[in-house]
């Protein structure tokens, strides 16, 4: 048996040097990303390569940078120089066997960070839930196969921040959910205590790391405190204590997984097993990082060339500009004059100013004077008013103290119609009498007639009769026609006109018709409009006010005013609470709402141009203090619905901007005209009420009332769409039920409209046909009448009349006569009467009229009294108005006045310290004129100068300093880049000597390790390094061939457990080279017989006793062959796996 290699050493700082040099300094998680682009063999290549084009391009000049260059590439050959290891590993190998020998009785302590205390994973992989508390030094994990054991090595990877794909059992985190289930979470716990503890103020004595993620796709960390409070959700975090703790949870020599592990034991390449040995000493990442650098100082030596090369150019302009510089003093003495001018006219315009701004502060002080007259006279228009208040109450209470005339006037009526009476029955017996005097001669004269009718007759008689009755026939035969013929005429003589007054109202029914179809025409339109306008904006959408407001507001914020920013539109701020008053609102307030607001006059023009150029033209600004004076003492009382008490407006200033105007405050809302009079009366002292019938009650102080209807929205008008919700389906609703109407009454419109234009028809038809009947019938007439006249003159001159009928008719006669004379003696006794009765009345009745007439004439002269009186009291009243409003234009104008003072004194003090800052003051400056004058002619001068020199003096000047800033700041940087890069070779050189005896010695510990391993199992062997190469090479030598054979044996000729023997003792010698402070294995025996295996375990298990790391390790097998594992192995067996599970998806 071959046995361990031992040396003593005198020399422990030899000792002490090396145990310094071989703990790596801390470095951040290997990325593998970048492991795969290229071997460390390569990289030493290309980087010796470049190192000799930087010893091209140096400065020849620059000794020291050839040293620094000599130097890194002495160090940069050194990479890949054998020699040098073979000679460092002759100097220091006893020195380390001494070292070795001295820590191998050593118990190694416990971690106090970096090392799991717990790991719990949820629908993982196999594993609906499983957790571990680990042990701080070895722990197995042992079951049989299938039992999931590597899942756990899986769960520290994707907890720590690993990637899945390194795990060897997925492409992605999906692939860890377990069959069946939508997410999966791992948690593990990490120590953290002792003195470099990771934030020990905030996570205490542990940190949990929770890891959670979806079959989605998504993933997310918890980090919490060992008292489980949240701290971070950040994987920035997470890298933080993995780099704290030199936690390389990518790196393969921390976390060697299944496949992984039976590679690397079973079937690695030299070349695999170099890379490996570099990968997870974390070299090459320090080689890759070196190259970079020297990529940057081959740029940087370049660059300073380039700039070494453009100082003589800059150098040769510098020169140039100084030249012209000394030959424009002239100019710049012309300059100084121009100077001095400059300042004088500063100070002219200040003088100027201070002018105007004199004149307006006397101008404010005048106006301020003004003020207590117009008080006065307020004063006194105030007593007039009183005056005539008074006066007409005097007057009223005269008028009033009037008795009363409706008795005498009541008497009057009586007797005035007693009078009339009696004075109609007298016409009627006048009238009688002229009748009955009127036939009385007539009779008379009948009698007469007669009697010489009598007496003719009696001489001669005729026999006519056959010819009467024949003449008698014709008579009746045409008087009968022609009375038909009028009687029809009769009936039909009235419907023309009634005919003409249908056809009147049939066109009027047809016109009203025509408009009702085009109003539902329009009300369906609008409707239509109205929904889609309330189904695409809010109760109060700002587009309601006004056109492209919100590019409006966006300026208002953008710009600076002199007072407060302007508020507008109102709109936004007011809300109605009762959607019953919105339709009053909208009428009555609804173009206020699209109005602003100013508190300073100046803002007001600025503000109407921004107005104007987003197409808001009409929209009303107000100018108004932000004044939140107390309104509750023009209120009514508590229970009287107001305006303001109907409204909710957010804005304050906005709510005094509306009392102003509208008076708010005071106007009362009712249900109906009358409910809104009389609540008015109730109030008294007259008012404002607002109804739900959209009407406006007025009542008057003095006494009155009026009413009179809103205007009327048009459906098209946008304010329909204020003072509404932002729940549109009302409204909707509305719109909808107008559109249902509109479409019921349009075909009704339409139906009727079609019947009016036949029954019109029809009627002229008729009234055609009615005129034509008439002129036939009246023609018929026309003929008939004539007819009827000669036919009865013929029967007068032909009928015989016999003497017996002459004297009954005059018998007749003459008893009527004495008839009506017995009549009219009765009727004249009528007439004297009444005339004596009405004598009494009407002597009453001229004495009622003087009555009334004097009472008529004295309340006319009350009437006239009061009537002046109250012109009066207007005429007091418009005095008082006319004050007031004078006051406070008067004020207003005051207060412009003040502020115009203020701001041209805020202006003179703004010149005068510019003014300072050109130049002290100058007495009695000339006028601001004169003094352009000379500057002007001083500038011409100058202009002159500057297009002969091609620039200004002031530029020549500054041309001339930017060339010699130029030159500087050139040779400085270049000064500085020097230095850097000179510093960057040094520290890279001396790193990369520092690389080169890191490699050396963490190879050597290597080399010594695996040779202390081998050794326990009797066997003998070595670690070959060829840096050039990039391979590493195990020579291996059992107890039985060392007697038959005289060289080593190459790992291949070993059996299948040598061979995975072998490989362990390389691996635990390589984790003696770096200081993660977990190691993880998965099925490290695959290959071994009981034997090796028995060996390996307990040769594990003595290695990190020895150590304060902590150990997980998963094998297949139980752990019954080995004894006295020891106090510091904790066991932890899987359960069985159940067999009728599915295979997992991958």
């Amino acid at each position: 048996m071959v046995k361990r290699h031992a040396a003593d050493s005198d020399d422990g700082s030899d000792v002490d040097s090396y145990q310094h040099s071989s703990t790596p300094a801390k470095r951040a998680r290997v990325e593998s990303g970048r492991e795969e682009d290229a071997s460390p063999v390569q990289h030493v290549k290309d980087a010796k390569r470049k190192s000799k084009k930087i010893a091209v391009v140096e400065d020849e000049d620059d000794e020291d940078e050839v040293e620094l260059d000599a130097r890194l590439s002495t160090n940069i050959s050194r990479i890949t120089a054998d020699q040098d290891d073979e000679e460092f590993e002759a100097q220091n190998f006893r020195i380390l066997a001494h070292e070795m020998s001295k820590q191998q009785d050593k118990q190694g302590g416990i971690a106090q960070m970096g090392i799991i205390e717990s790991v719990e994973m949820h629908q993982f992989m196999c594993h609906p839930r499983l957790s571990f508390k680990f042990g701080p030094q070895i722990n197995f994990i042992i079951g049989h196969n299938g039992s999931g054991k590597s899942a756990v090595l899986s769960a520290l990877t994707i907890a720590l921040g690993g990637k899945a794909i390194s795990t060897g059992r997925g492409n992605g985190l999906k692939s860890f959910i377990r069959e069946g289930q939508s997410q999966s979470e791992v948690s593990i716990t990490i120590k953290n205590q002792g003195e470099e503890a990771f934030k020990p103020d905030i996570y205490g004595d542990s940190i949990i790391i929770t890891r959670k993620f979806t079959k989605e796709g998504s993933s997310s960390y918890k980090i919490k405190s060992a008292d489980g409070k949240l701290v971070s959700t950040k994987r920035d975090e997470l890298s933080g204590i993995c780099d704290h703790m030199n936690i390389q949870v990518d790196n393969p020599m921390n976390i060697l997984t299944q496949d992984s592990a039976r590679q690397f034991l079973s079937a690695s390449h030299p070349t695999d097993k170099y890379e490996f040995f570099l990968k997870g000493t974390q070299l090459t990442q320090l080689s890759e990082e070196y190259e970079t650098c020297l990529e940057n100082i081959g740029k940087t030596t370049r660059t300073l060339q380039l700039k070494r090369e453009e100082i003589p150019d800059l150098d040769k302009a510098f020169q140039e500009a100084d030249a012209r510089n000394k030959d424009a003093t002239k100019a710049r003495e012309k300059q100084g004059q121009l100077a001095s001018y400059k300042r004088e006219l500063a100070w002219a315009h200040v003088k100027t100013k201070e002018g105007e701004m004199t004149k307006k502060l006397e101008e404010a002080a005048r106006a301020r004077r003004r003020l207590p007259r117009i008080e006065q006279s307020i004063v006194d228009a105030e007593a007039a008013f009183q005056a005539t208040a008074e006066k007409v109450v005097i007057l009223e209470d005269e008028s009033d103290a009037v008795p009363s005339v409706d008795s005498i006037k009541q008497e009057q009526d009586a007797v005035k119609q007693e009078i009339n009476h009696n004075k109609e029955e007298i016409r009627e017996c006048r009238a009688g009498e002229r009748d009955m005097n009127l036939t009385v001669k007539t009779l008379t004269n009948e009698i007469s007639s007669y009697e010489q009718e009598i007496r003719a007759k009696a001489e001669s008689q005729g026999n006519i009769q056959a010819e009467r009755e024949a003449a008698q026939q014709r008579l009746q035969a045409a008087q009968t026609q022609c009375d038909a013929a009028k009687e029809e005429l009769s009936r039909i003589s009235d419907d023309p006109a009634s005919l003409q007054r249908r056809l009147n109202q049939l066109r009027e029914q047809g016109k009203q018709a025509d408009a009702d179809i085009a109003r539902a025409r329009q009300d369906i339109e609008a409707a239509c409009a109205n929904i889609e306008q309330c189904k695409h904006q809010g109760g109060n959408d700002i587009k309601l006010f006004g056109n492209n407001l919100e590019a409006v507001l966006l300026l208002i914020e953008k710009e600076k005013w002199y007072g407060e920013v302007p508020v507008g539109p109102f709109g936004r701020f007011v809300t109605v609470k009762d959607p019953k008053w919105a339709m009053v609102m909208r009428i009555q307030l609804g173009q206020l709402m699209s109005s602003f607001a100013v508190t300073d006059n100046r803002d007001r023009y600025k503000l109407r141009q921004i107005l104007d150029h987003h197409r808001n033209t009409f929209t009303q600004i107000i100018v108004s203090d932000v004044d939140l004076f107390d309104y509750s003492r023009g209120e009514p009382p508590e229970g009287v619905l107001t305006v303001l008490r109907a409204l909710d407006v957010k804005d304050e200033f906005v709510k005094r901007i509306l009392i102003n105007q509208r008076s708010i405050e005071k106007v009362v809302l009712a249900d109906t005209r009358s409910a809104g009079d009389q609540l008015l009366l109730r109030l008294g002292g007259g008012g404002l009420a607002w109804t739900a019938e959209c009407y406006v009650a007025r009542r008057y102080a003095e006494g009155g009332a009026t009413s009179m209807p809103m205007a009327h929205l048009s459906n098209q008008d946008p304010r329909h769409h204020m003072f509404t919700s932002t729940d549109r389906s009302a409204d909707i609703t509305r719109w909808e039920d107008t559109k249902r109407d509109a479409e019921t009454r349009l075909p009704a419109s339409m139906s009727l409209q079609t019947s009016l234009r036949q029954q019109f028809s029809e009627a002229e038809r008729q009234g055609k046909a009615v005129m034509d009947r008439e002129r036939a019938l009246r023609a018929q007439v026309d003929q008939l009448v004539p007819k009827i006249v000669q036919l009865q003159q013929d029967a007068i001159i032909e009928a015989p009349v016999s003497i017996d009928y002459l004297e009954e008719l005059k018998a007749k006669c003459i008893e009527e006569k004495i008839s009506i004379t017995e009549q009219f003696e009765n009727v004249c006794a009528r007439r004297l009467a009444l005339d004596n009765a009405n004598a009494p009345l009407i002597k009453r009745r001229d004495d009622l009229d003087q009555q009334v007439a004097n009472w008529e004439a004295k309340m006319q002269e009350i009437k006239k009294k009061v009537g002046s009186a109250l012109e009066e009291r207007i005429k007091a009243a418009r005095d008082k108005e006319h004050w007031a409003q004078k006051l406070v234009d008067e004020k207003k104008l005051v207060d412009e006045l003040d502020q115009l003072a203020e701001l041209l004194q805020t202006e003179f003090q703004e010149w005068s310290s510019k003014a300072e800052l050109i130049g002290p003051e100058v007495e009695n400056p000339r006028k601001p004129d004169v003094v352009q004058r000379q500057i002007e002619s001083v500038q011409k001068a100058l202009i002159q100068h500057e297009r002969r020199q091609g620039a200004s003096p002031e530029e020549i000047a500054v041309e001339r300093d930017n060339a010699k800033l130029a030159l500087e700041t050139h040779q400085s940087q270049l000064k500085e880049v020097s230095k850097l890069n000179k510093a960057l070779k040094t520290s890279l050189a001396l790193r990369m000597g520092k690389w080169v005896t890191f490699r050396q010695h963490i190879a050597l510990r290597c080399k010594y390790q695996f040779q202390h391993h081998l050794w326990t199992r009797g066997y003998y062997g070595k670690v070959i390094f060829d840096h050039n190469a990039g391979t590493l090479n195990l020579k291996v030598q059992t107890d039985d061939q060392a007697s038959t054979q005289s060289k080593d044996k190459d790992p291949k000729s070993l059996s299948g457990g040598e061979k995975s023997y072998s490989t362990i003792c390389l691996l635990l010698a390589l984790w003696e080279s770096i200081q993660c402070p977990i190691r993880c294995l998965d099925e490290f025996d695959v290959f071994m017989d009981s034997v090796n295996r028995r060996i390996s375990m307990k040769m594990m298990i003595a290695s990190a006793s020895a150590s304060d790391k902590q150990y997980i390790l998963i094998t297949p097998q139980d752990m019954s062959h080995v004894n006295d594992i020891g106090s510091t192995v904790r066991v932890h067996k899987m359960r069985d796996p159940e067999r009728n599970q599915r295979p997992l998806p991958f």
